[in-house]
């Protein structure tokens, strides 16, 4: 009867601790998700500006229209304003009311699906957008004379289509009933319908076979593979920038060479106004550029720091979300307080990771668009639009 009672006790003993410990932590998440809602809404209103502004520069002229790197931003914009606009307005709701309206289970189950579905088929189009982007600008690049750069529907339904393919295919398999690879629930710290793997009945700590191969093959051709194909393309940019700079440098010393040797100046003939000795210009030339060390460098610096940039961001936002997604069969996410998980993620790992992505389309169009000065002279033009009669003197002028 004493054995049996302590067992009893320690039963109870264990429950209340486990009851402490959620209380616990619905109150932390109650407090940190409240400051996680006025975050969203400050995205949301980032998000659709800067977006918006890249959509407005891109359709409002001509000449943005017609290149297909600026269409395919344009496209990243576009998926950026839906998912500021129809999306995150639910996160935000989610985080200020603690849950509501996507509950884990109930009667909000499916529609907990259609957003969580919604939410990791967007990411996994930004994703593959953005390596597309940098891809685009590597061909465009290397072979200037064989790549065509203007836009048709063939040519951009090329480079959209499959986009759209990987990321609904990608984001369908919890949806598929009986498949055994999990379902979306909602995730308390990330205020989203976040991906949760199925466990056996057996032993409700070993994932499925079937999660497994599902978190493994998202993170793989969803977020590593379109890394890499964007980390090639800028390297590579990177690299033949380099190469033309050195020619450049290299033709310069030559000319100059040359020029000592034979003992006559350049007359400057032949070449732009802004490049002649003789009109005295004092802007420097492109040999006294290319003779400046330190305007090389500041040179070389832009180029690293640009290509740097569009990696980095690429990484940083979209990251975090991959690595939950890949470690979710081997540990357990705040979608519910069961006391049986073995292990669980941090409370602010999942608390960063979500924000991260969920401000990922405000961060894309400052590093796509804000930074872009054409993007910036074609807004003006679409918010002062010139005077008809600026207009037809433009014109004259180039018919002259």
């Amino acid at each position: 009867m004493t054995l049996k009672a302590e067992m009893d006790s320690t039963t109870a003993t264990i429950a209340i601790t486990n009851e402490t410990l959620q209380w616990q932590t619905v109150h932390v998440t109650t407090k940190w998700n409240f400051v996680e809602g006025a975050l969203l809404v400050v995205v949301i209103v980032v998000g659709i500006f800067v977006n918006f502004f890249i959509v407005a520069a891109v359709l409002s002229s001509r000449r943005l229209r017609r290149r297909v790197t600026d269409v395919i931003v344009c496209h990243l914009a576009f998926v950026g304003i839906v998912w500021c606009a129809l999306l995150l307005p639910v996160n935000a709701t989610a985080a200020f009311f603690s849950g509501w309206p996507l509950r884990a289970g109930g009667t909000n189950h499916g529609f907990c699906d259609v957003q969580g579905y919604a939410q990791a088929a967007l990411v996994n189009v930004m994703v593959w957008t953005i390596a597309t982007l940098g891809w685009n600008k590597y061909r465009t690049i290397s072979s200037p004379l064989r790549r065509v750069t203007t836009v048709n529907r063939q040519r951009m339904a090329t480079a959209l289509l499959p986009i759209w393919a990987i990321g609904l295919t990608l984001a369908c398999f919890p949806l598929i009933s009986g498949s055994g690879a999990g379902n979306y629930s909602y995730g308390h710290a990330v205020v989203a319908c976040v991906y949760e793997p199925s466990f056996t009945t057996n032993d409700y700590d070993s994932p499925t076979i079937a999660s497994i191969a599902c978190s493994a093959v998202t993170t793989v051709f969803g977020f590593l593979l379109p890394v890499c194909v964007a980390m090639h393309s800028y390297f590579r940019i990177y690299n033949i920038a380099r190469w033309h700079r050195k020619r450049i440098e290299v033709m310069s010393a030559v000319v100059q060479v040359i020029t000592l040797s034979v003992g006559v100046p350049m007359s400057g003939q032949g070449l732009p106004p802004e490049m002649s000795p003789q009109t005295g210009n004092k802007s420097p030339s492109a040999e006294d550029q290319a003779a400046d060390p330190a305007a090389a460098q500041r040179r070389e610096r832009r180029t690293s720091r640009n290509a740097l940039a569009f990696v980095a961001a690429l990484v940083l936002c979209y990251a975090p979300h991959y690595t939950l997604v890949a470690v979710s069969p081997v540990v357990r996410r705040s979608t519910r307080f069961s006391p049986s998980s073995a292990f669980q993620l941090p409370f602010p790992v999942e608390l960063v990771s979500g924000i991260v992505v969920l401000a990922s389309p405000a961060i894309n169009g400052f590093v796509y668009g804000v930074r872009n000065r054409a993007f910036i002279r074609s807004f003006r033009s679409f918010i002062r639009p010139q005077s008809l009669g600026d207009r037809l003197s433009r014109h004259l002028v180039s018919n002259v």
